[in-house]
């Protein structure tokens, strides 16, 4: 993954300039290895903090989410050979400000406003086809969570990836403010933000 790219390539770096000068390369030493995270998140499974947020997961993906699309896939006519894409470039400007301005003037990380926007382009798509109303989005982070006191993941090389769901709803805004940028998509942006952060423990006791 990107993080343990970070981590290998300077040591193989170190450990080429080394050997390439003779000398037995020495590497940092790791902190936290990958089995020993994996044994403690398999003991919190049956932890009780963890235990606890099963309801708040039970409720989440028993409650009804509508098909996105007007009708179900259909394997007969939806096949690789029906698929079309549409690429799309936004302007350095507005990529800018999403990844800078926007963030900083609400507190959020750039995921934040990237759910955001799209929290109100379905929300608007939906109230004009199918229903309104939140839908349920997969969310994966970079899952390198330290689970225990002193546990140290700067140089553990390994698969932390962590997907959990979550339910985005934009509110009563119109589409047509949102894409101004004014109060509405402030507004969208905070709403999806605390949406977000109702997550119990970073998403982590899903799975």
């Amino acid at each position: 993954d990107t993080v343990s790219w970070q981590i290998l390539l300077p040591d193989l770096e170190r450990a080429y300039a080394a050997l390439a000068d003779g000398h037995r390369p020495v590497l940092d030493p790791v902190a936290t290895p990958f089995r020993q995270w994996a044994c403690e998140v398999a003991a919190q499974a049956t932890d009780a903090r963890r235990t606890g947020e099963l309801s708040y997961w039970t409720r989440l993906l028993s409650a009804r989410d509508p098909l996105l699309t007007l009708e179900p896939v259909d394997p007969d006519r939806d096949t690789e050979a029906t698929v079309r894409r549409v690429s799309v470039e936004v302007p350095s400007q507005v990529t800018s400000a999403l990844l800078t301005a926007v963030p900083t003037a609400f507190h959020a990380g750039v995921d934040d406003v990237l759910l955001a926007g799209l929290a109100a382009a379905v929300g608007e798509w939906r109230v004009a086809t199918v229903a309104a109303g939140g839908f349920l989005v997969d969310v994966e982070g970079h899952g390198r969570v330290p689970l225990s006191a002193g546990a140290d993941l700067s140089r553990t090389v390994g698969w932390f990836t962590g997907i959990h769901p979550v339910k985005l709803n934009a509110g009563a805004v119109r589409g047509t403010e949102v894409r101004e940028g004014g109060p509405a998509a402030g507004r969208v942006v905070k709403r999806v933000k605390e949406q977000l952060r109702d997550v119990p423990g970073d998403g982590l006791g899903y799975g």
